[in-house]
C-alpha cells in the first residue's frame, strides 16, 4: 500500500484511496480524492445498449434523415410539376378564349333582328296554331306536361333524376319506344303526289299505333309550359346541371315522326287538312321544348320544328298550295340553330368570363335577343372561367364568380323565369364546387373511365378538390381539341 497521508485521529499511515482509518474506524473526510471516488462508484449504472445496437441505432437515424429529406424534394418537385401542368392547361385555355371573344362579339355585333329568338319564336308560333290550340297566353295544361315527360324518359333513366312523370300511366301504356326506322315519313312525303307502295303504306300505318301519341297532340294544345316541365319543382336532389339527366330524345323524336306518318297517310288520300294539323302539332311541341332554358332541349326542340317545317313545305308542294311552301321553308331556315361561337367551344361563355370580380359575360344574361337556354348557359360559363386562371384551378373556384351572377340573376324579369331557374341551379353547382367539387362532379368523372394517373394520386394524396377541376377543366380542353 502506497502512503498518501496519516490518519487525522491516531497518526496511522493511510492510502490515498482510503475510506476511513483501518486502525481506530474514523472517517477521513478530508481527501476528496476518496470522496469522488466513493461517488463514482455509488453513481455509476451498467450501460443496456451494446456497442452493436448503439451502431444500429446511429445507423438507422441517420437514414431516415436521408429518407424525409428526399420526400421532401419529392414532394417540393411533385408541387412544382402540378403548377407547371396547372398552368400549361389554362395558358392553353386562355388562348382559345382569346379567339372566342372575338368572334363572338363580332358575330352579336352582325345579328340581324330576324335571326333574334323572339322574331325566331314568333314565327313558330304562328305556323303551330291550328283549330283547338290554346292561346299563348292562357294557362298551360300541366297534366299535358307531365304525360309528356313520361313519354320522354326511358325505363334506364327512370331512377336518375327527379321526373315529373305519371307512374300510374307509364305502368299502363308502358314506356314509349323508339322508332326503329328512323325518319319514315320525310323519305315517304318525297313519293308523293304518286301512290305509297304498300310496304310503305303499312310501316307507316305500324307507326300511328303507339298510345303515346294522345299524349303528344294534347301537348301540342296546350298554352307554353313553365320552365324545366320535365323535373319535379324544386329539382330535389340535384346538385348541380351536371348530375341532371338528360331525357330519351329519341323517344321525343320517335313520337313526332309517328305523328308524321300519319300526317302522310292522310296527305296519300288526299286529305290536306289533317296532314297539316299534324305537321303544325309537332312545330307546337318542338317550340316547347325550344323555350326550355337548357341547350340540349332547345336544340331538340329546333330540330323537330325544322323537321315539321320541311314536311310542311312538302305538304304544299304535293297539295299545290305556294303559300304553304314558303311558310315552311322560310319556317325551316329561320330555326336553324345557329350558335355563337362563345357557345361553339365547351369553354362556353366562359371565354368572357376570366375576371372573377367583373365577368364580361354577365351582360348577355339579360340581352333578349338570345334564347332562353343561350341566356341561361352564361352562369355556367361564368363558373367554368375559373378554368382559365391558375389559381382558381388550384386553390377553388373564386366566390365572387357566384356572387356576380347571383346580383345579376336577382334583377332578370318575369318573363326570363326559365333562365332564372337555370341559372340558380348553375349558382348552386358553383357553391358546392367551391367547397367540395369532388362530390359535385363525381358523375363527370365516372364518364372518363379511363382515369389519368395524375388525378388518381391527387384523389389518394387528399387533394381531391384540385382533382375535380382539373377533370373539368380538363374535360373542356379535350373537347377542344
Amino acid at each position: 500500500m502506497s502512503v498518501a497521508a496519516l490518519c487525522p485521529s491516531c497518526a496511522a499511515p493511510v492510502s490515498a484511496s482510503a475510506i476511513s482509518c483501518a486502525f481506530c474506524d474514523v472517517e477521513i473526510r478530508a481527501l476528496p480524492g476518496a470522496v469522488a471516488a466513493l461517488a463514482a462508484t455509488t453513481t455509476r449504472r451498467p450501460s443496456a445498449e451494446t456497442p452493436v445496437a448503439g451502431a444500429v441505432r446511429r445507423l438507422a437515424m441517420r437514414g431516415l434523415t436521408r429518407l424525409l429529406k428526399v420526400a421532401l424534394v419529392l414532394v417540393a418537385l411533385a408541387g412544382a410539376a402540378l403548377v407547371g401542368f396547372v398552368m400549361l392547361l389554362t395558358k392553353d385555355l386562355r388562348r382559345i378564349s382569346e379567339d372566342v371573344v372575338r368572334r363572338t362579339e363580332a358575330q352579336l355585333a352582325a345579328r340581324r333582328a330576324e335571326a333574334a329568338w323572339p322574331a325566331v319564336e314568333a314565327l313558330m308560333v304562328r305556323s303551330a296554331r291550328f283549330p283547338g290550340s290554346a292561346p299563348v297566353a292562357a294557362a298551360p295544361d300541366t297534366g299535358a306536361a307531365r304525360l309528356l315527360a313520361t313519354a320522354s324518359v326511358s325505363l334506364n333513366r327512370l331512377h336518375t333524376a327527379p321526373w315529373a312523370i305519371d307512374t300510374a300511366v307509364l305502368a299502363r301504356l308502358g314506356a314509349n319506344q323508339p322508332t326503329s326506322r328512323g325518319n319514315a315519313p320525310r323519305m315517304a312525303i318525297k313519293l308523293l303526289p304518286g301512290t305509297l307502295p304498300d310496304s310503305v303504306r303499312v310501316a307507316l300505318a305500324r307507326d300511328t299505333l303507339s298510345p303515346w301519341l294522345a299524349t303528344w297532340r294534347r301537348a301540342a294544345r296546350s298554352a307554353p309550359f313553365a320552365p324545366l316541365w320535365m323535373y319535379e319543382p324544386g329539382l330535389p336532389g340535384v346538385t348541380d346541371p351536371y348530375s341532371l339527366t338528360l331525357p330519351s330524345f329519341a323517344a321525343i323524336k320517335g313520337l313526332s315522326w309517328r305523328n308524321a306518318s300519319s300526317g302522310v297517310l292522310a296527305l296519300a288520300k288526299g286529305d290536306t287538312a289533317t296532314a297539316v294539323r299534324r305537321l303544325r302539332e309537332n312545330i307546337a311541341v318542338g317550340l316547347q321544348l325550344a323555350r326550355e332554358p337548357m341547350t340540349m332541349h332547345h336544340m331538340i326542340g329546333r330540330a323537330i320544328v325544322r323537321d315539321g317545317a320541311f314536311m310542311l313545305a312538302e305538304v304544299g308542294r304535293v297539295a299545290g298550295d305556294s303559300a304553304l311552301v314558303r311558310e315552311g321553308t322560310r319556317l325551316d331556315t329561320t330555326a336553324r340553330y345557329d350558335m355563337v361561337p362563345a357557345q361553339q367551344s365547351p369553354l362556353g361563355w366562359g371565354a368572357m368570363a376570366a375576371d372573377p370580380a367583373s365577368p364580361a359575360a354577365l351582360r348577355f344574361l339579360h340581352d333578349g335577343a338570345l334564347a332562353p337556354a343561350q341566356r341561361a348557359a352564361v352562369a355556367q360559363g361564368i363558373v367554368l372561367g375559373g378554368c382559365q386562371r391558375t389559381r382558381e384551378v388550384l386553390f377553388g373556384f373564386d366566390a365572387r364568380r357566384a356572387d356576380a351572377t347571383e346580383r345579376e340573376v336577382a334583377r332578370l324579369g318575369a318573363d326570363a323565369a326559365g333562365v332564372a331557374r337555370m341559372s340558380e341551379l348553375w349558382l348552386r353547382g358553383a357553391r358546392a364546387w367551391t367547397s367540395d367539387v369532388a362530390a359535385a362532379t363525381a358523375n363527370l368523372r365516372d364518364r372518363d373511365r379511363a382515369r389519368p394517373p395524375l388525378l388518381r394520386a391527387l384523389e389518394r394524396a387528399g387533394l381531391d378538390g384540385v382533382a375535380a377541376r382539373l377533370t373539368i377543366c380538363g374535360h373542356l380542353v379535350r373537347a377542344l381539341r
